[in-house]
């Protein structure tokens, strides 16, 4: 799975549900500059993990799929 698509799956469910999971913005800030795709994934599925666990959700349950 690609950064982008898994930013594409986080907004669906986000519409789905009304959870926070994503935020494009925040994650270009804490990825390295000039980031590959695969650390641009690896900060927003950390962020998205983190997230969910906030309200009492996990991450990979919703994505259906071991990312966090």
């Amino acid at each position: 799975m690609t950064y982008s698509e898994l930013i594409q799956k986080l907004r669906k469910i986000e519409f789905e549900t009304g959870i926070y999971l994503s935020d494009t913005s925040v994650d270009r800030e804490n990825a390295p500059r000039n980031a590959t795709d695969a650390e641009l994934f690896e900060v927003a599925a950390s962020a998205a993990g983190f997230r969910a666990e906030e309200v009492g959700l996990d991450i990979n349950e919703l994505i259906g799929a071991q990312i966090y």
